[in-house]
Parts: C-alpha cells; structure tokens; sequence
C-alpha cells in the first residue's frame, strides 16, 4: 500500500504510539501541541468560517442550471434493475413514490413521511391494512410517449407488478418473493383507491414506499413502447434529457410537475468527473456550482482561498459500509477470537481523524462530533455507544489494542507467515479508497492482507455480495444502508436482507433481528435493538465502518439553499428547493 493515505495513516498513528509511550505530563503536552490550543497556527479560529443555515426560498427567482458533478457512472436508467445509490440518486429527479420525506432542518435528519402522488394514507386499526388515495391531476413527461397524460391506478398497479417481478429489493417487501416481508398484496378497488395488505403490522412499511431504494411509479408504456435501460419518463420535479455513458446527465425543468411554481431551477447539469484533482480544479474555477465528493482535508484551504465559498457542517444519516467476513469452513475469521482481534486492531480515532480529517478540524477550533459505530450508524435512532458501559462487556472488542489483538490471534492458531488472507474493495465511489486503504494500514498489524481492487460491474458483486462471504477467505467491503435502525439490521443480519453479510441464520443474531422487525411497540423494539448491539459485540460477525464526524461542505454563494436542509434521501426534493442567485455569480 503506498500513496497519500498511508502516510497520512501513519502520521497519525505515529503520533497517537507516541502519546502513549509518554507519562502523564508528556501526554499532556503533546496534546496541547497538536490541538494549537484550538486553533490553528496563523489563522483566525476557523469556527467562525462555517455558515448558519439560511433558507431564502422567500426570494427565490426561476432559472439557472446548477452545474454539478458525479464520480462514478451507472449502468442503466431502469430503476427496477439497479441496485446503487449512485443510479437512484440520478432516477429520484425523475420518477416519483407514493410518499416522500418531507424537508428537515436538523434532528431527525429526515422529516415526516408525507404523501407525493398519494394524496392520504390511513392504517386500520388492527394495522393491517393501509389504504392510500391517489393525488388527482399528476401528469407524466410531456414528451411521448407519455405526452402529459394523469398518473392513474393502472400506472401503479403495473409498477408494483413490475417492482416485485424486477426489482433486486422485492424481497424487502413482498411476502411473495420473503416470508419475511411486510406485503402480501395491493389492489386497486377504485380509479383512486389503492390498498396494501400486510402480513403483520409493520411500524416502518411507511418508509419503504417512501425510500429512494424501493418502490417508483413508472408509466404503463415503460412496457414495450420506451425503453427504461435507456430513456426516462417520469413525473418528478425534472425531465432527463440526456444520458450519455462516461460522461454525464442533462435534466430540465419538468412543466408538468404539480407543485406550482417548483423546481426554481431550470435544470442540471451533472458531468462525470472520476478523476478528483479534475474535479477539484473545476470546483474551484467556479465551473462547478458544489462539490459532494469534496475530500474533508481540502475543506479548509478550498474556503480560504475561496472566501466568498459558503462553509456549512452537513448531517450524517444512518446506514453504513462494512466489512464482510468470510464465510467459508476453513478461514480463520470461523474464529470469533479473530474475529475479536480484527476489530481491536482498528484505531476507531485515527480512521476518523484520516477520513474526516477531525485532528485538523479540531486543531483549528471547528466543531467536531466524533463518534464510533457499533454495528450500525451512530446516525440510527437506538445506536449503542461502543466506548461507554451501556455496550457491555464486548465494548472492550472495540477499543483499539493491537497487543492484546496479537494475544488472541496466537490464541486461534492463526500465523501471519503461513497464511494470506482477502482484502477486498471496489472503487465505485472514491472515498471507498481511502476508506479501505486506511483499514488495509491497521489490520496489517496482524494479518498478513491481498489488499487489491475488483471490479464493481464484474467481479465484486458476486463475490462481496452475491456469495455472502463464500467467494474469498478474509475481508470484503460491502456497501449498505436503511433507512432506520430495524431496516439496516434487518438488511445485513438476515439470510434473506439485501446486505446479508452470511446465507445461512446466524445464531442468536438473526431470531432477534426477525422479532425487532415485527415488535410494534417502539420502546420495546428500541430495548431490543440495544441488546442486539451487545450480541454483536461479543460475536463480532461483521465490522461496521469505524465511525464518523458530520463532515462539512462547501458550494458557491448562488446555489441558494444548497446544505440548509439535513435531509440525504433524494425523496424529500430538496433540489426543487434550491434557486440560482444571479446577483451573486461573478463571472
């Protein structure tokens, strides 16, 4: 492993080895030293760079495309087929939910669910069934084959059918595709009624139909008179105009959209730009309006040499990546003693100071919330923290101890010099770089790793994902998300979850996982959802991404409310919120 990454690794680790080979009086001081007293040498506390969030949506005028930027292509544009957040995030412009999230401005991170082409929803009272009624007068692209034509019951009908016969989430939600899923059927009784019959009350079916990831309302001509894989016709707040591979998306303003006056943007423009220094450059020459995959390290310079640049913290959801460990008979990681020392070799606050470049932001007196997953986000409502005594005993498996991680290698027989193990990632979106190359620094303190890249569209889904731990020996880094507590450990902890992390049950993990699905009454389910997390600590089957702080981000001033809204699913619209400033775009 070489590159900007491991050297920044090792600084930090450097520094933190030697903290701990000092007395009392030496930590003290070389604390003092790195923190700067809380600021930054030469500088003005940076704090007072960062932005409060302003909404001006009073002021808002129409026009303007947003010039914006992505890292990573997609495969195709037919939203029952994809399977990543890249491709929904470029569909949710387009197509519309029954439900969406409402806007919010802090915590929870995402607002109530509301309806979008659902005018109500109602549950019976033995929450059974939830009947919904369908908003009169949403009209489809008015371009053929659509032509402007009303959203209707039949549109739904024939998207359910083709959801739950396509789509790689089905599972989530059909009983037909899961025993385990909340929906046994929809019908249409009426021209505007729309009834979900569930299997048993399920508190969070509500977020399903409002997600990004699962259920969009398609046209009945997505059947045999356009094709979806390559042409979009949807109903949302933008009209895809063109998608060219490798290079980027064109969307305008969709005229039909029914909220009045909405989008204020006339539209985006979104290039792919994979190569970050290229993207960086275009940022900073004003050619691109924001910059999502701006790395955390660049904050700071980019804003003082950028000063009319707006600096805002952002929010953090939930979700998060983690490590599969192998499945297979004869792999080392069959041992929980392995298992255990592979955690403890992860220093929890290096990762997070090299990721989020924490150190620098707390050297100059910015606010910095550090906090450690434990196997979920610390984003989830219900997150167990691993350093306090509310994890139990397993909270020790996460602290950072690479001698005692060494002990219990030893202890399971297992010999760096005799035995290589995987270290597997793909590079579909960058920061999974450094994620990993960071990890790979850590765990090589006690495993000997194959640390190399595959493949996202070939190799990795079926060997990180698909084979569910069977198709390498060691490590693999899988992408996952939820949207809350229940749904993430849901998706990774069960056979049947879009993430599972193992095919087979896992014992004592997977029964509690399946009864806090279906525990109705959310102060028992939160109690659950505790006690599962200190399960986990103890089994180690899996390790969560090591934590997080609300990272910051910064666009140009005429992208107005551009990070006001805390929101990161696409469903809550938040780009018919934002508006081009003229008056502050100097050329």
């Amino acid at each position: 492993m070489s590159g900007y990454w491991t050297q920044l690794t090792d600084q930090r680790l450097s520094r933190r080895r030697a903290m701990s080979a000092v007395g009392a009086t030496g930590i003290g001081a070389l604390l003092l030293a790195a923190c700067g007293g809380g600021k930054e040498r030469g500088h003005e506390d940076a704090s007072s760079l960062v932005s409060k969030p302003e909404e001006t949506t009073s002021k808002a005028v129409p026009g303007g495309i947003w010039q914006d930027q992505l890292d990573g292509d997609i495969l195709h544009l037919d939203v029952n087929l994809n399977a990543s957040s890249t491709s929904f995030n470029q569909l949710s412009t387009v197509y519309e939910h029954l439900l969406r999230y409402s806007p919010s401005k802090g915590n929870p991170v995402e607002g109530p669910v509301v309806g979008e082409l659902a005018e109500s929803f109602e549950f019976s009272p033995d929450g059974l069934t939830l009947t919904m009624k369908l908003r009169q007068g949403r009209k489809w692209d008015p371009r053929p084959p659509t032509s402007s034509r009303n959203v209707t019951v039949e549109d739904v009908m024939f998207s359910w059918q083709r959801t739950i016969d396509k789509s790689p989430f089905a599972s989530d939600m059909y009983s037909g595709k899961s025993p385990s899923a909340p929906i046994d059927s929809l019908t249409a009784p009426d021209s505007r009624t729309l009834v979900f019959k569930l299997g048993y009350p399920y508190r969070s079916v509500l977020e399903i139909l409002a997600h990004n990831t699962y259920f969009y309302v398609m046209p009945t001509e997505a059947e045999g008179k356009f094709d979806p894989k390559s042409v979009a016709r949807g109903s949302g707040p933008f009209m895809l105009e063109n998608w060219t591979p490798s290079v980027g998306f064109e969307y305008k303003a969709n005229p039909e959209w029914s909220e009045k006056g909405r989008p204020f943007l006339a539209g985006i423009k979104r290039v792919l730009l994979p190569e970050y220094a290229t993207a960086l450059a275009q940022f900073e020459a004003g050619n691109l309006w924001s910059f999502a995959g701006l790395r955390q390290e660049d904050i700071l310079r980019t804003k003082r040499s950028h000063p009319e640049m707006v600096l805002r913290a952002t929010y953090q959801d939930g979700g998060g990546h983690y490590l599969v460990l192998s499945q297979q008979p004869d792999s080392p990681m069959r041992d929980v003693r392995v298992r255990r020392a592979a955690s403890m070799l992860i220093d929890r606050d290096a990762w997070i100071g090299v990721i989020y470049n924490a150190d620098e932001f707390t050297k100059a007196g910015m606010p910095v919330d550090i906090r450690w997953n434990s196997h979920m986000s610390a984003g989830f409502t219900g997150w167990v923290d691993p350093r306090t005594k509310d994890m139990g005993e397993g909270g020790k498996y996460f602290q950072h101890n690479v001698e005692e991680a060494k002990k219990l290698l030893s202890a399971a027989g297992y010999d760096r010099t005799k035995a290589k193990v995987s270290h597997f990632y793909q590079t579909n979106t960058a920061v999974y770089i450094p994620r990993n190359e960071t990890l790979d620094g850590m765990l090589r303190e006690g495993f000997d790793l194959d640390f190399r890249v595959l493949d996202y569209q070939t190799e990795w889904r079926q060997v990180c994902q698909v084979s569910a731990g069977k198709a390498f020996n060691g490590f693999c880094y899988n992408t996952s998300s939820g949207f809350n507590a229940e749904n993430y450990l849901t998706s990774v902890y069960t056979p049947e979850g879009k993430f599972r992390m193992a095919a087979d049950p896992i014992p004592g993990i997977t029964d509690l996982t399946r009864k806090i699905k279906t525990e109705i009454n959310s102060e028992r389910q939160m109690s659950m959802i505790a006690d599962l997390q200190r399960q986990l600590a103890m089994e180690m089957p899996n390790i969560h991404m090591p934590g997080y702080t609300s990272p910051f981000t910064l666009n140009w001033p005429w992208l107005e409310n551009y990070g006001v809204f805390s929101n990161t699913l696409p469903s809550a619209r938040l780009y018919s919120w934002y508006w081009y400033n003229k008056e502050k775009h100097k050329t």
